[in-house]
């Protein structure tokens, strides 16, 4: 029959006992996605964020992960971001905690081939985890923010910026400068 898989799909708990090694995967409605590899420039701009905000959360609610700590956002979903934010809780500091369940604020990075999904498909899973407050993307080519944040319920403000801005991450009163975000040094 057309539109049935010929192969079982996977569960966000199966996927979660898979060990991929070197190799980046995601969990995109039952079917494993490897990911491409990150540039030098994306991997910079990734580590000037997490190296921000890193210093700025020491001692507060809040605890940064980088893109090795997974997003479980559905029962056959499973999602690697390039840094996620969550309240600190007990969970957190067991080390048998597979995945994270309810972040705050999610950074996407992306260019080229990465666009479409993260900027697509991923900001509506994010948006559906209740715990979520903000979803940043991050155009590493074009130095451009896109901040989307909740607003209510079920109400969200998405705000793109050409030019160069600050982020202002209000719920933790942090703003991140533009130039720290991007710098190359």
């Amino acid at each position: 029959m057309f539109g049935e898989p010929a192969y079982r799909l996977v569960t966000a708990a199966e996927f979660l006992e898979f060990s991929f090694s070197d190799r980046r995967a995601e969990l995109d409605r039952g079917v494993v996605r490897v990911l491409d590899g990150v540039t030098a420039r994306h991997a910079m701009v990734q580590g000037n964020l997490l190296a921000f905000l890193k210093h700025q959360l020491r001692g507060s609610d809040h605890v940064v992960f980088p893109s090795m700590m997974p997003i479980q956002t559905g029962p056959n979903c499973v999602r690697i971001a390039d840094l996620t934010i969550s309240r600190r809780d007990e969970r957190l500091l067991n080390e048998d905690l597979d995945a994270l369940t309810t972040p705050t604020t999610i950074f996407e990075l992306y260019a080229g081939n990465t666009t479409r999904t993260n900027l697509f498909v991923k900001l509506e899973e994010y948006k559906a985890i209740s715990s979520v407050e903000m979803i940043v993307f991050v155009d590493v080519t074009g130095e451009r923010l896109r901040a989307i944040q909740r607003t209510g319920p079920n109400g969200w403000s998405d705000v793109s910026h050409e030019a160069p801005m600050d982020l202002i991450l209000s719920s933790m009163d942090i703003t991140i400068p533009h130039d720290e975000i991007f710098a190359r040094d």
